[in-house]
């Protein structure tokens, strides 16, 4: 198995620190598409985001049940991609097809335990599967990432460590790689509840949703000493009347044997409220 190439794990962690911004509270228990336990007061309508030079633009539609339905991406080079999100008779997403103009390109298969707990994700074209433990407290523990990349196969196994209702810590193996992500918050800064942000970290195949904002995200990897590697994202955000992130600026610091970069990107989000 090859290593999974220093370029794209940037390429990932860039697009994820955007992706993975928000979450909901771990207060209530995670049933892989959790109801929340009260209604959310504002629904997020659309999302812009520049970033690495790209911008990108999602439009969401919900409902009449204020659930969400479809997400449609404008890509930086103006293209566009609607996401349709179908739910089985618990109500929970179980497929999430991908549509080009008039031509279905793909589709997402969520599937489920008997406890209605998010156990399994797979992509319709087979390059990645993602496949989920939970812990005594149904916390998401482990997963592994199984992905497919031309002629070869990457297996990542992920641990997940929470404190205080907030994932504080990621540790990610491939054969001898480890890399670990750990994560600070606005402690004064709740993460309220965002259907598109659940929905994303289940097609990633990633943790149990925090309950606060996250401050400041950290990636090493301890298994590579003679390499200076890091990247490091801080987050500010501004909010609105009720507290939901109408702006999120991330600044990014690459730190990698070639030297040290630096990038960043803004985030607009606009909500429908009570």
């Amino acid at each position: 198995m090859k290593p999974l190439p220093s370029s794209r794990s940037f390429c990932l962690t860039a697009v994820l620190s955007f992706l993975l911004l928000f979450s909901t509270s771990c207060e209530k228990k995670d049933k892989g598409d959790p109801v929340p336990a009260t209604e959310a007061s504002c629904l997020l309508v659309k999302d812009v985001k520049d970033s690495h030079g790209m911008h990108f633009e999602y439009d969401l539609a919900y409902d009449a049940q204020k659930r969400i339905i479809s997400s449609t991406v404008t890509n930086h080079d103006g293209s566009k991609v609607l996401s349709t999100y179908h739910r089985n008779s618990a109500g929970k997403i179980d497929k999430v097809t991908y549509t080009r103009g008039t031509e279905v390109t793909g589709h997402t298969t969520l599937v489920y335990d008997a406890q209605g707990r998010w156990v399994k994700t797979i992509e319709s074209d087979n390059s990645k599967m993602f496949e989920v433990e939970y812990d005594s407290q149904n916390r998401v523990a482990k997963t592994t990432r199984t992905m497919n990349f031309g002629d070869y196969t990457y297996v990542n196994n992920y641990s997940y460590e929470y404190t205080n209702g907030n994932l504080t810590k990621v540790t990610m193996t491939q054969g001898g790689l480890v890399e670990i992500t750990e994560y600070e918050y606005y402690l004064d800064k709740l993460a309220l509840d965002d259907q598109y942000d659940r929905v994303i970290r289940m097609l990633w195949g990633d943790g149990l949703p925090s309950k606060n904002l996250v401050k400041k995200r950290t990636l090493t990897r301890p298994s590579r000493p003679d390499q200076d590697f890091s990247t490091v994202i801080d987050y500010t955000y501004e909010l609105n009347s009720q507290g939901y992130p109408s702006q999120i600026r991330t600044s990014v610091k690459y730190t990698e044997p070639e030297g040290v970069r630096y990038d960043g990107g803004v985030a607009i989000r606009s909500y429908q409220c009570k």
